[in-house]
Parts: structure tokens; C-alpha cells; sequence
């Protein structure tokens, strides 16, 4: 579960950073000891989930993963722009510290 929670992070900071032209932010918290992971830009522009990617093209496949590979997933817009946020299934099999996540950021705000 490690690879899938590496893989799903680097797909939503790629995004911000690609897109949001912002700071970007993100918190890692283990409510219940589910695994969430928060990407917080400061673009109001919403991403959009491609539904068709054909085999040549360079982007868009992102979104389809965190969907597919995530138990849930979503966007919050705020004052300040929004945050894009999964989650996956709690296990310790993804989980190397065993105090959790912890509620803390884990990557600081850094400018783009």
C-alpha cells in the first residue's frame, strides 16, 4: 500500500503544482486510522476528471487513478482556493510509523 499512497500523492502534487501555480500544501492525518491525504493549493479552478485518455497522450490519467485506486477522493473549494483529498483503507501495511501519520503537515508550503 505504500507504492499506491507514493503513487496517489505524487499524481495530486503534480497536479497543483502543474495547474494551481500556487503554494502548495499537504497534510497526512489517520482518522480511524484510515490514511487521508489533503493537497491544498490557492487556485479556485476545480481539476477535471478525464474519463478518456488515449495511449499517446502525456497527462490525464492522474485523476482516473486516485478514483480507481483510492476508497474515496474529492475536492473542498475555500476562501483561499481548494484542497484535493483521498483516501485509502486503514492497514498497517502502509503505515511505517506505528504512532500513525500523525495530524501534521508533512510537506511545507513552498512556492511554485
Amino acid at each position: 500500500m505504500v507504492f499506491v499512497a507514493e503513487l496517489l500523492i505524487s499524481e495530486v502534487v503534480t497536479n497543483a503544482v502543474l495547474h494551481a501555480h500556487s503554494p502548495v500544501e499537504v497534510v497526512l492525518s489517520d482518522p480511524g486510522g484510515a490514511l487521508r491525504v489533503e493537497v491544498i493549493d490557492e487556485s479556485d479552478v476545480l481539476p477535471v476528471l478525464v474519463e478518456s485518455v488515449h495511449n499517446i497522450d502525456d497527462h490525464g490519467r492522474g485523476l482516473p487513478l486516485v478514483r480507481d485506486l483510492s476508497d474515496q477522493w474529492g475536492v473542498v473549494e475555500n476562501d483561499s482556493g481548494k484542497t484535493v483529498w483521498f483516501s485509502l483503507p486503514k492497514g498497517d501495511d502502509y503505515i511505517s510509523n506505528p504512532e500513525g501519520w500523525g495530524n501534521k503537515s508533512v510537506i511545507p508550503k513552498t512556492d511554485v
